[in-house]
């Protein structure tokens, strides 16, 4: 007896799904209804939006050692014992960084 694995793993899928075999056989999902602003691009939009992610990427990461090194700065003013609210500006940001 031959048997038919494809319909075997399909009906095994329905049932992890609840739906009976007939519906899951005949629902249909493509990218749009999970990703709404889905596009097919071509390899140069693709390389291009890329590039874009990586640059922001890197943008983020370059801020974020920012305000570590702020932050840093920061915590040895107090550590240092001086008064922190004579060694920073309003905004938060310290006065030789101002000047």
């Amino acid at each position: 007896m031959k048997r038919d694995t494809l319909a075997a793993i399909m009906q095994r899928a329905a049932q992890l799904a609840g739906m009976s075999d007939y519906a899951f056989m005949r629902a249909t999902t493509s990218t749009l209804d999970v990703v709404p602003d889905s596009a097919v691009c071509s390899v140069e939009e693709w390389d291009a939006l890329f590039t874009a992610i990586e640059a922001r990427s890197d943008r983020i990461a370059e801020e974020e050692l920012g305000a570590k090194e702020t932050l840093s700065r920061k915590m040895s003013i107090v550590s240092a014992g001086r008064d922190v609210r004579s060694e920073l500006a309003p905004n938060g940001r310290p006065r030789a960084e101002m000047a």
